[in-house]
């Protein structure tokens, strides 16, 4: 089974980066889309159907966190974290509530990136 993963930044260089960064940790078993910002996540996500998403916070049209209570409206167990530069303990709590799996800051080391998304990836 291959694991799907949507990435949704407004950045085409940090989607780039990501998806190296995906390969760099040795995540190979995975199949990869893209999106520009949360409206283009959701039309990607129901022909997509990921098993995890991976959103930048800050973009225009829709921010992450509307994506997830969207996204948490329409369908259940839906599995999104953040990737993004501006954190704060308000954002936090708010992915948290809204059933965010994990929060990480920009920009991000190798070691990092793989330790997060380690327990998403991992059969």
């Amino acid at each position: 089974m291959k694991f799907k993963i949507l990435i949704v930044d407004d950045s085409r260089a940090m989607r780039r980066l990501i998806r190296r960064s995906l390969r760099k940790s040795g995540f190979s078993n995975i199949e990869v889309e893209e999106a520009e910002n949360g409206v283009e996540a959701i039309e990607k996500f129901k022909s997509f159907l990921p098993n995890l998403i991976l959103s930048d916070w800050n973009m225009p049209e829709m921010n992450g966190i509307d994506l997830l209570k969207t996204l948490n409206k329409q369908y259940s167990n839906v599995n999104l974290g953040f990737i993004t530069s501006q954190v704060t303990q308000d954002m936090k709590i708010k992915a948290q509530d809204n059933g965010s799996l994990f929060f990480l800051s920009k920009p991000f080391t190798q070691e990092q990136f793989k330790w997060t998304l380690s327990p998403y990836l991992e059969e």
